[in-house]
């Protein structure tokens, strides 16, 4: 059994950077298991990422005809809706709820049975249906030392649904989160735990959803954010007719770019 292999920096963009060059150096490309670990967040839930990265990847992606990385970021949490809430959670998942058939419907091959958001926000029955609002509001009701850490635990993966005997299934591939305050720091980690992960078309926005979400949850808690932790059972190269050369070949173009950047 293998022992993880672990990311640790203080921005997004360099640590899946990091977990990329992982992969391409590692036997068959993958790397299991994988552990990623975020920190840098500012005092303003800003998130630490250099754009340029982003950037350039996005452009590698759709010239492979792959969603670019806010796209797969918003099917963990719709920031920009959050935003036009003005930062009213109650707003936020009102809207989502008015659109979300919507989403799933308009992209079949890739909604039909949901994205994270909603799982998260509908759907599990019992007092906590939503599952983020049942977790802020009973913490900001009881507090950290009145709360049993247990219950703060977000489901994603729902047997009955995703037990299927299909070859491939795209979602969910993400499982599980949970939600850890310190209460002698006043801040909060996030932890996600993701059965497999495709490093090129999904492990960038995944990072910025979580990184987003974890803003979000600290927000409503009013709490700081500390890190975000991502567990992959398996990081590996999926993306159809993309190749290790062209790869190579990104990271290098990244780094160069960051190369310049550190030396202004």
């Amino acid at each position: 059994m293998p022992f993880p292999t672990n990311v640790q920096e203080n921005d997004l963009s360099t640590a899946w950077l990091e977990a990329l060059k992982k992969v391409l150096a590692a036997r068959k490309y993958e790397v299991t298991p994988l552990v990623v670990s975020i920190s840098g967040f500012g005092d303003n839930y800003s998130i630490p990422e250099n754009l340029a990265v982003r950037d350039i990847l996005d452009k590698f992606l759709v010239e492979h005809e792959e969603q670019e990385c806010h796209t797969v970021a918003n099917t963990i949490f719709p920031i920009r809706m959050y935003q036009q809430a003005r930062y009213d959670r109650k707003q936020l998942f009102t809207d989502f709820n008015l659109i979300y058939e919507r989403i799933r419907e308009a992209n079949k091959k890739l909604n039909s049975r949901g994205i994270y958001f909603g799982r998260m926000t509908s759907g599990n029955g019992g007092e906590a249906d939503n599952q983020l609002d049942y977790i802020i509001d009973r913490f900001n009701d009881r507090g950290p030392s009145g709360l049993r850490r247990s219950a703060l635990q977000v489901s994603i993966f729902r047997p009955a649904e995703d037990h299927k005997s299909g070859h491939y299934l795209g979602f969910p591939c993400l499982q599980h989160l949970s939600i850890v305050p310190d209460t002698q720091k006043n801040t909060l980690i996030l932890n996600a735990f993701y059965a497999q992960q495709d490093i090129v078309r999904k492990a960038y926005g995944n990072y910025l959803g979580l990184c987003n979400l974890a803003a979000f949850l600290s927000r409503e808690m009013s709490l700081k954010v500390d890190t975000v932790n991502c567990f992959i059972g398996t990081e590996k190269i999926e993306a159809k007719d993309v190749t290790v050369t062209e790869l190579r070949a990104l990271v290098a173009s990244i780094e160069s770019v960051l190369t310049v950047a550190s030396n202004n």
